[in-house]
């Protein structure tokens, strides 16, 4: 299900003023398959011309965290399955429309923090959370890649569909081990298998356990290069690691 955003107040529509880049790009809400009463992201409509200029090298904005992809749907949908929200802090990684973030603030998240690389993908979060009362929802500009330290304080860490380069995979899997290694439970998602056994092999030189599923799943959603919405059958791989318990103190 999905919402045109043409008729909302000013009010909210002036809190978007300067997330546009181009008078073309239109937004919209979006209800995730998984949760059709909420809450909703925020997406950009059409990203084919984008997506088109990312791919030549010349365009600035990255077209593919500004829509909802099938692992995002899966991993909230699967969180919620498995993680009590209420009073714990989470941290998503690649957060992109951040429906995880929005999801666990929902369920009671104290603090649900989206991050990502770039800009864009936090300013949709942060007016989605605006617009539905998600107050608990903060948002960061944070490189997995860099040598940034995770934040402090976290009890989830949530990573659905960034695994777009051995490089980025890589440098998730460091740091699930270190969120694991201070007591945090991680889940990762991934449906696009572009460099998911890289994150798989580097969890296992690091010494991490995990358990693995696939899981089949449908998925309506944006077919990104085509600006049409598509129905389709994808495989999400589910990545569980535990947090290991923290050493007593003396």
């Amino acid at each position: 299900m999905e919402l045109n955003l043409n008729g909302l107040s000013m009010t909210f529509a002036a809190a978007l003023v300067g997330l546009l880049v181009a008078p073309a790009l239109e937004l919209r809400a979006r209800f995730a398959p998984a949760f059709s009463h909420g809450p909703f992201v925020l997406e950009y409509a059409r990203v084919s011309a984008l997506v088109a200029e990312w791919s030549a090298g010349t365009g600035e904005l990255d077209p593919f965290g500004v829509v909802l992809w099938p692992g995002a749907d899966a991993l909230a949908e699967i969180a919620v399955g498995e993680i009590d929200f209420a009073g714990c802090s989470t941290l998503e990684l690649g957060c992109g429309t951040g429906l995880c973030s929005l999801v666990a603030a929902s369920r009671g998240a104290i603090r649900a923090l989206a991050t990502d690389s770039n800009p864009e993908p936090l300013e949709l979060v942060a007016a989605a959370a605006a617009q539905q009362g998600l107050a608990s929802v903060r948002t960061e500009v944070f490189d997995m890649c860099s040598d940034a330290p995770l934040a402090h304080g976290i009890d989830v860490l949530l990573a659905a569909d960034v695994c777009y380069s051995e490089r980025i995979a890589r440098a998730l899997a460091a740091r699930c081990a270190q969120a694991s290694a201070a007591g945090v439970q991680c889940l990762v998602t991934d449906s696009v298998n572009i460099a998911r056994e890289h994150f798989a092999h580097e969890l296992r030189r690091l010494g991490v356990d995990f358990e693995r599923a696939n899981l089949t799943r449908s998925f309506l959603g944006h077919a990104v290069s085509l600006d049409m919405e598509v129905e389709r059958s994808c495989t999400v791989a589910l990545f569980k690691i535990a947090g290991r318990p923290r050493p007593a103190s003396d």
